[in-house]
């Protein structure tokens, strides 16, 4: 039995993502496609919200890449790294107190959804409401199916209320 392996510099050339202001006159959103090495990269999406958001979501990106690119570099615990990347980055956005200037997290904020991918896995990291689907090509077609992979942190989602309110 062969092991699966996935040519990560093909797929990060060959990902989108989709935004929308919402009916807003403007965007917050962000996103980030890098490459760490041959084998590793991510793909991901920030919201930003609020008054500060595009500076939030700019800052959660870039502290992402920053911890993802160190957690890559140190070879640790895959899962464990990328539940640290959120939560570092989580801890860094609430403790910026404005520094980078923009960045008040008690006003604002961002979501996260981040696909990082090796050669031989794909792990998603999701807080808030944007979403992570994967589109797959079936074997000897051009057929494509969309499957999401995360479900909305959102009060409307069954169940999200009450964690909310814990």
């Amino acid at each position: 039995m062969s092991t699966l392996r996935w040519d990560v510099s093909k797929i990060l050339r060959a990902t989108a993502s989709q935004t929308s202001a919402g009916g807003r006159p403007y965007n917050q959103d962000t996103c980030d496609i890098a490459s760490f090495g041959r084998k590793c990269g991510v793909a991901a999406v920030y919201d930003g919200h609020g008054e500060y958001g595009q500076q939030c979501a700019e800052f959660v990106r870039d502290r992402m890449r920053a911890e993802l690119r160190q957690a890559h570099a140190t070879k640790g615990v895959r899962s464990e790294a990328l539940s640290n990347a959120f939560v570092d980055t989580h801890t860094a956005l609430v403790k910026s107190d404005g520094t980078p200037p923009g960045t008040q997290a008690d006003l604002s904020g961002s979501t996260a959804s981040v696909a990082w991918l090796w050669e031989d896995e794909l792990m998603v990291g999701h807080a808030g409401d944007s979403s992570v689907v994967v589109v797959r090509r079936e074997p000897d077609t051009a057929k494509l199916t969309a499957s999401q992979v995360t479900v909305n942190h959102h009060p409307d989602v069954e169940g999200e209320r009450a964690r909310i309110d814990r």
